[in-house]
C-alpha cells in the first residue's frame, strides 16, 4: 500500500470512529432519558399530578352538579347518612319505643288506684 492509499484509509478509519462516537453519544443520550422518564420517581411524580388534576376537575364538576340541583344533592346525602347511621338509629327508635311501652304500664297501676279511690 502506498503513502496516499495508506493516508486515504486512515482518513476513512477516522471518519468511522468519530461516525461511531456520535452514534454512541446518541445512543446514551436517548437511554438516559428513557432510564429518567421510567424512573420509579418521576412515574410516581407524573402519576400525582394527573390525580390532582383529575381530581379538581372532579370537584369542580361535583360543585357546579351541586349549585344545578341542591334539592336533589341534599336527599342523596340524607338517603346515604340514614344507609350509615341505620343501626344507631334503629336502636334509638327501640329504646323510645320500650320507654313509651313501660311509661304506659306503669301509668296503667296508678289509673287503676286513681279510680278505686274517686268510687
Amino acid at each position: 500500500m502506498n503513502a496516499p492509499e495508506r493516508d486515504d484509509a486512515e482518513a476513512r478509519l477516522l471518519a468511522a470512529r468519530l461516525r461511531e462516537l456520535r452514534a454512541r453519544s446518541r445512543w446514551n443520550t436517548t437511554l438516559n432519558e428513557v432510564q429518567d422518564r421510567t424512573s420509579a420517581r418521576t412515574l410516581t411524580a407524573k402519576a400525582i399530578e394527573e390525580l390532582r388534576e383529575t381530581g379538581g376537575e372532579i370537584a369542580a364538576r361535583a360543585m357546579r352538579k351541586i349549585r344545578e340541583r341542591p334539592i336533589t344533592v341534599a336527599a342523596i346525602v340524607g338517603a346515604a347518612l340514614l344507609f350509615l347511621f341505620r343501626k344507631p338509629l334503629a336502636r334509638g327508635a327501640r329504646a323510645l319505643i320500650s320507654r313509651r311501652r313501660a311509661t304506659r304500664e306503669a301509668d296503667h297501676p296508678l289509673d287503676a288506684q286513681i279510680e278505686e279511690t274517686a268510687s
